[in-house]
């Protein structure tokens, strides 16, 4: 079943942004940067390995929202959890997206608030981009004056970090652990036959929602990512805004696995090449583009659109 085609119009318009590192709306102030230094490459002691813990339970498998009821209980029953995990079938229909080219890894550092490396600990259930992971759509809002977002299904993907590369690193720290937002998988929505109608669904019924994920990550990876403080657009408190967090700089190039000296981007259509050798010079040219980072969690409404 195809998507709503004005749902799907909006979408390209969201994800080519998160693509750019483009924030939206209005701008973060200088005041909002936090530039703290922290030591070159500072790594934790070697021979440590970080706990797996596996799913992360931080939203519910069912959650009861405005639009629908979502089910995600296929998700604890996977072993090992991945990024790229698509356990449902059924009628419905996945997002689509496509990005905006990134050239090599020197304009993704420029881009990029953080380049850390880690070992991937914990993936949590799928949700939607609101404030409670609750279903929405634009076609179901109606907010006058406003251009609408996207919806989409994201996942937390948490890190342990070992080292932080660069010296002005302000948004993640070694030895700690880090979560970021990435899109990928699949929700089971309860929709009744007046939601169903206005999303131009045959009917009540459940339907899978899903969007694929750009690399397949998964719970015990060590890898190397780059990373942006980047605007979640999506309904909070049931208007349309966007909540800051660490996003991937690209969706489709952040992500470098670790294989002894080497390493490979997660990406399937045209990897980009890195060499561990160049990290820390590379590093040093973070954020040149990415603009001050505001403060985790701020939360803006989107403005109006012009007249």
């Amino acid at each position: 079943m195809k998507r709503h085609p004005r749902t799907m119009a909006i979408l390209s318009l969201c994800v080519l942004a998160f693509a750019a590192g483009c924030s939206g709306g209005s701008p973060a102030s200088p005041s909002e940067a936090a530039d703290d230094q922290r030591p070159t490459n500072a790594e934790q002691p070697a021979g440590q390995r970080p706990e797996l813990r596996g799913l992360d339970d931080r939203w519910p498998a069912l959650i009861k929202g405005r639009f629908g009821v979502s089910h995600t209980d296929a998700y604890d029953k996977i072993q090992v959890p991945s990024l790229s995990d698509m356990p449902y079938q059924g009628r419905g229909f996945t997002i689509d997206a496509s990005y905006e080219g990134i050239s090599d890894v020197d304009a993704l550092a420029r881009q990029s608030r953080a380049i850390a490396r880690g070992t991937v600990v914990a993936i949590s259930r799928p949700r939607f981009n609101s404030d409670d992971g609750s279903f929405w759509d634009p076609a179901l809002v109606d907010e006058p004056g406003v251009v609408p977002s996207a919806s989409f299904v994201m996942r937390d993907v948490t890190m342990h970090v070992s080292t932080v590369y660069g010296s002005k690193v302000s948004d993640v720290d070694a030895d700690k652990d880090l979560t970021f937002i990435a899109p990928g998988g699949q929700v089971e929505v309860d929709l009744d036959a007046a939601t169903a109608g206005e999303l131009g669904f045959p009917g009540k019924g459940t339907y899978v929602i899903g969007s694929p994920a750009e690399v397949a990550l998964a719970v015990g990876d060590e890898l190397v990512v780059f990373l942006n403080s980047t605007p979640i657009h999506g309904l909070y408190g049931g208007r349309y805004g966007y909540q800051f967090g660490l996003y991937p700089t690209h969706p489709q190039h952040f992500a470098f696995r670790v294989g002894g000296n080497s390493l490979s981007d997660l990406a399937e259509s045209r990897p980009l090449t890195l060499d561990s050798k160049t990290l820390p010079d590379l590093a040093e040219t973070l954020g040149t583009e990415a603009g001050p980072a505001p403060r985790p969690g701020t939360f803006r409404k989107e403005p109006h659109s012009p007249s």
